[in-house]
């Protein structure tokens, strides 16, 4: 029977939760043993009929639909679901970039201005020295409180980087 199988792979697997796992285990056992039930019940009303005997098949039935359902929902994933699932993923990854692309943007901002604002005591270089010379105003630039921490965002190397961009002519 497909189902059992598909049931059997997905137990075989780490990705279900504990209570997943005991519902499918469950499903998995009362499949089988409804099937078999339904399937004698019919063979024996063929042979012998008995009209009391309907609320057995269709105790049966709901409990062969249910398994069936519990294992079809926790065992496989639908190719809506995959599509649903790389949707969102890419959505995530498009916020994500543009969030980042706009703290590096702001933070290129906040050294242009500092180094305009400094240029006249200081000579732009692609330093760790002139980073950390820049590093307090371009911090005030973004209204980011002062850390003494220097490997705090944006550290004294991450200006650096940007300032070496920004002497490239690619920022």
């Amino acid at each position: 029977m497909h189902l059992e199988e598909t049931a059997s792979i997905a137990l075989a697997t780490d990705l279900l939760s504990p209570a997943e796992r005991n519902n499918l285990k469950r499903s998995l056992d009362q499949l089988r043993s409804s099937f078999d039930k339904i399937k004698k019940f019919c063979t024996d009303q063929i042979l012998n009929p008995r009209p009391a005997d309907a609320s057995f098949f269709y105790q049966q039935i709901w409990l062969l639909s249910s398994s069936a359902f519990l294992i079809g929902s926790h065992a496989t994933i639908t190719d809506s679901s995959q599509k649903f699932t790389r949707i969102q993923q890419a959505k995530i990854a498009r916020k994500g970039l543009s969030d980042n692309s706009l703290k590096e943007r702001i933070l290129i901002d906040a050294i242009k201005k500092e180094i305009e604002a400094v240029k006249t005591k200081h000579v732009l270089a692609v330093s760790e020295k002139f980073a950390k010379i820049i590093r307090p105003g371009v911090l005030r630039g973004m209204n980011i409180e002062e850390s003494i921490d220097e490997r705090k965002w944006p550290s004294v190397s991450t200006i650096k980087a940007k300032l070496k961009l920004i002497r490239e002519g690619k920022a």
